[in-house]
């Protein structure tokens, strides 16, 4: 294995503080567009202040960054794990793994004599814009026809849904909600959805 490096990701534990732990992967690498990353890569986060610690695996054997698996781990004295912790986990879990591959992603250059080379990335802002690009994708591959139309279908439930004094739902808030998801996330959902016509052009009062 390789040494490890250091690596921060937001929302471990929630979205605006930043939570250090270590990433470790060894020498087997995979191309990812202009970029080679580990084909496994092992993060582990220690808990802290009584919360629990978190481990996960990540897979890119397949060309796409996926999470193999992920363990919490209560700490002496602290809090168990609870159904917070597995649903943070649930809506960040892309974030964190894009996070971790950007660290390791390696640019990919071609050399004079035709061979190829994988050049260390230091700088902080080439490596953010690796995450982005990563959370690009990602979005990319998740959004086919049969999820957004997966999408259009709660939308349409939420609709028939309403509050106590009558008014109706905010959709993308019950969407987020259901599918343990930013409510800007379920945002970008229904306006692709729409774009592809599986959800109705905005009406006028329309609270989605």
């Amino acid at each position: 294995m390789k040494s490890p490096r250091l690596v921060r990701v937001r929302g471990i534990y929630d979205a605006q503080n930043r939570k250090v732990g270590t990433a470790r992967a060894d020498d087997d690498q995979v191309v990812l567009g202009d970029r080679v990353v580990p084909r496994v890569i092992e993060v582990e986060f220690d808990g802290v202040g009584g919360l629990p610690g978190v481990a996960f695996t990540i897979d890119s054997g397949d060309g796409s960054p996926k999470c193999d698996s992920m363990r919490f781990q209560r700490v002496e004295g602290g809090r168990e794990v609870t159904d917070e912790d597995l649903a943070i986990a649930g809506r960040r879990r892309g974030e964190w793994i894009d996070a971790v591959v950007a660290g390791f992603a390696d640019r990919l250059e071609r050399t004079p004599d035709g061979e190829y080379r994988a050049i260390r990335v230091m700088d902080s802002a080439e490596v953010e814009q690796i995450r982005l690009t990563l959370d690009r994708q990602r979005h990319r591959r998740k959004m086919t026809p049969e999820f957004l139309q997966g999408v259009a279908d709660d939308w349409h439930a939420a609709g028939e849904e309403k509050e106590w004094d009558g008014r109706r739902k905010n959709r993308a808030v019950e969407i987020a909600n259901a599918r343990g998801v930013t409510t800007r996330q379920a945002h970008r959902w229904i306006r692709e959805a729409r774009s592809r016509g599986f959800i109705p052009e905005e009406e006028d009062g329309s609270n989605d």
